[in-house]
């Protein structure tokens, strides 16, 4: 019995594998298959390795999806300050214009 539930199981894993798109995996999502598959061969044998694993590669994938996530943020974030920056500057010349004709006209 125990022998049909790994076949099974990687059966349905490979035939999975095959219908997705390649994709590069990330670094983070191959720390996380390694160290899920570690974890969970010790914590439950073979059967724990896969979940591990697999629980693993989603957990490196979540946190790639976020890093990747802050970097556009902060990216984001810089273009706006240097944005305020600019806009700032033009209001400045602004003034400065309204109080050379202020001067010029009174």
């Amino acid at each position: 019995m125990r022998h049909a539930i790994i076949v099974i199981l990687a059966t349905t894993l490979t035939s999975a594998s095959w219908a997705a798109e390649p994709s590069k995996s990330t670094k983070l999502e191959k720390f996380g298959l390694g160290s899920g598959a570690v974890i969970g061969a010790a914590a439950g044998g073979p059967i724990g390795m896969l979940l591990g694993a697999a629980a693993g590669i989603w957990l490196g994938d979540r946190f790639d999806a976020e890093q990747g996530a802050r970097i556009k943020f902060e990216q984001r974030w810089t273009d706006a300050r240097e944005q305020v920056a600019d806009l700032n500057g033009l209001i400045e010349s602004g003034e400065r214009q309204i109080k050379m004709l202020e001067t010029r006209y009174r």
